[in-house]
C-alpha cells in the first residue's frame, strides 16, 4: 500500500456568461425567447442580456440525428396457419380455475385469430 502524500489538486470552475447561465436555468430555452422574456419583464431577477448566441453543447447533442429503424418489407401472410406466433407464460402466482399455472398463446398471422 502506498502511503506517500499526493500533491494537492484544485478543481477549476468554468466561467459561464450571463446569457448561458440563464439559458441553462430556463431549461435550455431558445436565446431569442430568453431575450423576449427579458423584454417583457417576465423573468424574476433576470439581468440585462446581450443579443449574442452561445453554442450550447447539450442543445447540440439533443438535436443530433439518430438512425431510423429499418423498415421491414415482409408482408402479412396470405394463408391461414402459414405463420403462427407462439407465447408460453408462467408459472403464474394464482392458479386458473382448472388448476393450471402456465398458459400458451397461439396467434395466426393471417387472421390474427388467437
Amino acid at each position: 500500500m502506498d502511503v506517500r502524500p499526493t500533491p494537492i489538486r484544485t478543481l477549476t470552475a468554468s466561467s459561464l456568461t450571463i446569457e448561458k447561465l440563464w439559458h441553462q436555468r430556463f431549461g435550455h430555452i431558445n436565446y431569442n425567447d430568453l431575450l423576449l422574456l427579458q423584454k417583457k419583464e417576465m423573468g424574476r431577477d433576470l439581468p440585462m442580456l446581450k443579443q449574442v448566441h452561445n453554442d450550447c453543447d447539450s442543445c447540440t447533442l439533443g438535436k443530433m440525428h439518430k438512425e431510423e429503424f429499418p423498415i421491414r418489407v415482409e408482408k402479412k401472410q396470405n394463408y391461414i396457419l402459414e405463420l403462427v406466433h407462439t407465447n408460453l407464460c408462467g408459472p403464474m402466482q394464482t392458479k386458473s380455475l382448472g388448476g393450471a399455472l402456465y398458459f400458451s398463446l397461439f396467434i395466426d398471422d393471417c387472421t390474427k385469430f388467437s
